[in-house]
């Protein structure tokens, strides 16, 4: 079932405010938007889109049904370490693809990639690494800052349990991209090379 987040644009843009985020074109990421309402009641679910987005600009406000979790915590035996899950807070990605594929945003590959774009920190994400949810609710989960090609791109599936993600900010493909492609588009008019994204706990309201 495709569900349309409900947060005014007038809500969105305050929390955005106060999380410092100054570029014209934004995005608010919720995770757990429907944190009591999908899944297990009372707490964040992995593998399901009952996150949101909202793309904020000049004569911009898009919601979206959206992950922002990887599809699964614990062992990742492909890199031989847990899966990435991104912490709260405020990350700077630009367009670019996912594995090819276009439209999509990318997290800085390196410091120098970071510079050409002008995103702080060189362009480093705060992760957990958690065995599982138990431990980031505790607060005990490993934390790793650093490059992880943490991306935001499409399922390629309009499957609302597929969440193809190892770490990456994803979205159903029939929704994901004509969203991207505005948030795009309104990046360049306003001549803006990053795209931050505040990414908070939910719900909200």
């Amino acid at each position: 079932m495709i569900l349309v987040p409900k947060l005014s644009e007038k809500r969105a843009r305050e929390i955005l405010f106060a999380g410092n985020v100054t570029d014209p074109v934004a995005i608010l990421a919720v995770r757990g938007y429907w944190r009591d309402t999908m899944g297990a009641e009372g707490r964040n679910d992995v593998g399901v889109h009952d996150d949101a987005w909202f793309a904020v600009g000049p004569d911009l406000f898009l919601p979206l049904q959206a992950n922002t979790d990887p599809s699964r915590l614990g062992w990742n035996a492909s890199i031989g370490k847990n899966f990435a899950m991104l912490m709260p807070g405020l990350h700077y990605f630009h367009a670019g693809a996912h594995k090819g594929r276009t439209p999509a945003f990318r997290q800085a590959d390196d410091e120098e990639d970071a510079a050409a774009f002008g995103i702080p920190d060189g362009g480093r994400f705060k992760i957990w690494r958690a065995k599982n949810m138990d431990e980031v609710l505790a607060g005990t989960a490993k934390i790793v800052s650093g490059h992880f090609a943490i991306n935001i791109h499409d399922t390629q599936s309009n499957d609302e349990h597929r969440t193809s993600s190892w770490g990456c900010q994803t979205a159903m493909t029939s929704l994901f991209k004509p969203w991207a492609t505005a948030v795009q588009t309104a990046m360049k008019q306003q001549k803006q090379k990053r795209l931050p994204y505040l990414l908070i706990n939910g719900p909200v309201s």
